[in-house]
């Protein structure tokens, strides 16, 4: 937003009275002359102000000379606009929250005393991902009491936080930790909705730079589709970038990983690893003699990455990742053929006997229900005693579905998508 200021000016301004910021504003030669507050009918008050949000009504509007902040908006009258001026120690708090603050707590109970409300809600709805993080756990706390407009605009951004793979780990462990309320209850419930990854698998996009470091974190390694070009760069320079190897030689088929060394390869065929690891690069005469490279290559390190995420799941942590796991389960279900009893994915009071006959006789009309039967049998029993793991692999076959390609290993493309956000909605609960 504004351009940075020492520390001394900031606490001075800070401090200033409303006297000594209308001298400030004065002085300015390309908005001294704007009024405090000025209801026009035809004229085009912001002309010579910079648009922060994009035109929006309010916007807010900065004075690309002196850096002073106003509100402008639509007047009652036709055509009417208003702009008002921001006073400066308002401005400042809401220029560290629209930034990013690293005093979240501080940040908004001044705001709260500074900002009016109507602009305080229009600042909540404009928060990029990267300023909103930090204040999270804040907001979760203000929420119950919040009223008015700014309370309808922080539940408005929360419920879009609840349903974002960044901030879902995250909520979740929030509000579990603190009192129970009906607003909280409606959060919670928003955390858990069904996705979107069942029926329409997103393509890979890099992850942000918070993201990837917090993959990396939990040592937990990633397809090179999502990682950005510098950090591709930088992982072939450090030997952490290995990609698929797969050709015949004399009739005999020769697939393994290659380290890679040159930023041409194919991400669509490479991975990389966490910094302080080597890529895997197989030696020729232990390559495999099958041109299979998922069943070679791709699946060990699939299940890989969900071992390396799921081992730092702990604690209270584990049944949100059970929930997770039962959420998506639930959204595949509506996909099936024929609709079954959905109550097998209640893990908690499912009689033992009734489960055991949902596998031993399944639906001989539903094709998808008896092949998941027979690929998972016993699995009620590591289900209900903890096994986040075999929950997790349900999830997965039950995505890659039962009609098999020629490959043996179905809708891949689903499967990939719902397998990336589950490692999401694990590391970013870890890592809250």
């Amino acid at each position: 937003m504004m351009g940075p200021e020492t520390t001394m000016e900031r606490e001075r301004l800070q401090g200033d009275s409303d006297r000594c910021c209308a001298q400030v504003m004065s002085a300015c030669t390309e908005c001294g002359a704007l009024a405090t507050s000025s209801p026009t009918a035809g004229l085009d008050l912001g002309a010579g102000l910079k648009s922060l949000w994009g035109g929006a009504d309010p916007d807010l509007r900065l004075c690309p000379l002196c850096g002073d902040w106003f509100v402008w908006s639509t007047g009652v009258a036709p055509n009417a606009q208003v702009l008002t001026r921001i006073a400066r120690p308002a401005a400042l708090v809401m220029e560290e929250l629209l930034s990013g603050t690293s005093r979240p707590r501080e940040a908004i109970d001044q705001a709260k005393t500074l900002v009016e409300e109507s602009l305080f809600a229009a600042l909540i709805d404009h928060l990029t991902d990267d300023a909103f993080a930090p204040l999270l756990e804040r907001f979760v706390e203000w929420l119950p009491t919040a009223r008015g407009v700014v309370g309808n605009a922080l539940l408005v951004r929360l419920e879009a936080a609840a349903r974002t793979p960044r901030f879902k780990g995250a909520l979740l462990s929030l509000l579990d930790a603190g009192p129970t309320s009906d607003l909280r209850l409606h959060l919670l419930t928003t955390c858990l909705e069904a996705g979107s990854t069942v029926s329409s698998p997103r393509r890979p996009s890099p992850l942000s730079a918070e993201e990837l470091a917090d993959f990396w974190a939990l040592d937990v390694p990633l397809e090179a589709e999502w990682v950005s070009d510098g950090e591709w760069r930088r992982a072939i320079s450090e030997s952490r970038a290995q990609a698929v190897s797969s050709y015949s030689s004399m009739g005999t088929a020769e697939t393994g990983w290659v380290r890679v060394f040159t930023p041409t390869t194919s991400k669509a065929d490479a991975a990389v690893v966490p910094p302080g690891r080597t890529a895997q690069h197989t030696a020729p005469h232990d390559m495999a003699d099958d041109r299979d490279s998922i069943g070679v290559c791709w699946s060990g390190f699939w299940w890989g990455q969900l071992h390396s995420a799921a081992r730092h799941v702990k604690g209270a942590q584990q049944r949100y990742v059970f929930a997770e796991c039962t959420r998506t389960l639930r959204e595949f279900e509506r996909t099936w053929p024929t609709k079954s009893d959905g109550a097998w994915l209640d893990e908690a009071g499912l009689p033992s006997a009734a489960f055991e006959r949902e596998l031993a006789a399944p639906d001989p009309y539903n094709k998808v229900w008896s092949a998941r039967a027979r690929l998972v049998p016993g699995l009620r029993a590591k289900w209900l005693t903890g096994d986040l793991f075999a929950a997790l692999e349900l999830v997965l076959v039950t995505a890659a579905g039962p009609d098999k390609r020629w490959d043996r290993h179905g809708d891949l493309t689903r499967q990939a998508a719902v397998r990336m956000e589950l490692l999401r909605f694990i590391v970013r609960l870890v890592r809250r």
